[in-house]
């Protein structure tokens, strides 16, 4: 039996797994192994430094490599043409484990996932891999750093689900800057899915997924003098501030629009003025 595993550890680089068909899910499941192994390693590191490492994955394996409880298949570890550093792949150079602190996606504090069998880095989707615990709500959030207000000081926009569950878990948007909480904005999940019974819960999924993909898309980022043009065909409620979006569509700034499930559709804009975000529920005459 040793003389086996022997035999197969030096033959993994030259695609031995594929041609004995062990293939997917052993390649799969050595991901999901160095995933849970890393995730130790984070863990590890920060009960003694009291927060995650602010690196990428690039040289995610040196900063970790005397964290790991259990230690990691030389055959994972490959060296950065770059700077000389290690970084950690599975089933080739090009299958490499992401890392991102703070997250860029999912709940949790970092993001931590494999590109797949494809080798492309999908941001989270296709077939990219996040470690067995994780599952859906780790994928079930997306990030967008962007210049929205008027200073030009950056902001973070975020939305994540609290759970995977469509009949009682929500969906939640909040933009910050730095720590200041800016705006913020909630509402149920299933409402992506309201009156679709037929679907599957694959089906269901997807149709969430989608949503998440586009919700942050650039085409939400309209110019304010467009709200101006239709305010004639559109019924506003809430704060709505003419002068403001004539001193804003003055200087080409943007709003955002978006879709809150059962709430409909809201735009928000930065006022200026009073230092905070202002939000005009929009529906037609």
């Amino acid at each position: 039996m040793i003389i086996i595993g022997l035999a197969i550890a030096g033959c993994e680089g030259t695609g031995f797994r594929k041609i004995e068909g062990a293939n997917e899910k052993a390649t799969v499941q050595s991901a999901q192994e160095v995933l849970q192994q890393i995730e130790l390693a984070l863990d590890k590191y920060n009960e003694v430094n009291r927060t995650y490492p602010r690196v990428t994955e690039a040289t995610l394996y040196d900063t970790l490599k005397n964290y790991f409880v259990i230690p990691i298949d030389p055959n994972h570890i490959y060296r950065n043409e770059t700077d000389q550093s290690n970084y950690i792949a599975v089933g080739g150079r090009k299958n490499k484990i992401i890392y991102r602190y703070p997250a860029t996606l999912g709940s949790g504090e970092y993001t931590l996932y494999w590109v797949g069998l494809n080798a492309i880095d999908e941001e989270g989707r296709g077939d990219d891999i996040f470690a067995a615990k994780g599952k859906l709500p780790k994928q079930l959030s997306r990030k967008l750093i962007t210049i929205f207000r008027s200073d030009s000081i950056k902001t973070e926009f975020s939305l994540s689900a609290t759970g995977s569950d469509f009949s009682k878990d929500s969906v939640k948007f909040q933009i910050k800057s730095g720590s200041v909480l800016l705006y913020s904005d909630w509402w149920q999940l299933g409402s992506y899915i309201a009156g679709r019974p037929e679907l599957t819960d694959a089906e269901r999924q997807e149709n969430i997924n989608m949503e998440f993909d586009r919700f942050l898309h650039q085409v939400h980022f309209i110019p304010a003098d467009s709200l101006l043009k239709s305010a004639k065909y559109i019924t506003f409620t809430g704060l709505f501030d003419k002068a403001t979006l004539h001193d804003m569509a003055q200087r080409n700034l943007q709003i955002f629009s978006y879709y809150a499930g059962s709430k409909g559709v809201r735009t928000i804009y930065w006022n200026a003025k009073e230092r905070k975000i202002n939000a005009i529920q929009v529906s037609s005459r």
